[in-house]
């Protein structure tokens, strides 16, 4: 029995330290893997009590790698297209991003685009998709046009 308490405690202490690392902002990942021995256990041990819990530690809002692909790039070359016109749109929008994150945006929406041309030429896309696809075409049309004229704005 006292065996049985011990772990119990040392697994309490270490969901306190996993709220103590996640409140001051730490990378819990990183901090589980790195440090003292004593510390790893203590933080695993933590981990794994929310798990068992069912308590979640992922931020799932990060950009992290470990964080999940965006539905859009599982809906096919129409939900990137999608994605890809958000991304660049908040670019524009915000008029702080570099030209080349710009330029990057730019080749990856072109790829997009030219993909979903192909998957409209193979008969891919049914015609809801295909409807969707023109105002997706008009709308990457306008904003292109937004970016080529910002980058004439800038010296």
């Amino acid at each position: 029995m006292p065996q049985r308490a011990v772990n119990l405690v040392l697994a309490l202490a270490g969901v306190a330290a996993v709220v103590l690392i996640v409140v001051l902002g730490v990378n819990l990942a990183r901090a589980s893997r790195r440090g003292p021995k004593w510390k790893r256990r203590l933080l695993s041990a933590g981990i794994g009590l929310m798990a068992a819990l069912g308590v979640t530690t992922v931020d799932t809002g990060c950009f992290m790698c470990y964080a999940p692909v965006p539905t859009e790039f599982r809906e096919g070359s129409i939900g990137r297209v999608r994605y890809r016109l958000r991304l660049l749109d908040t670019f524009v929008q915000r008029r702080d991003v570099t030209p080349l994150a710009l330029e990057n945006a730019l080749k990856s929406l072109q790829a997009d685009l030219d993909e979903l041309t192909k998957d409209e030429a193979a008969g891919k896309l049914s015609d809801k998709q295909r409807a969707e696809a023109k105002e997706l075409r008009e709308q990457a049309d306008r904003l292109i046009k937004e970016v080529q004229s910002q980058k004439q704005e800038t010296p």
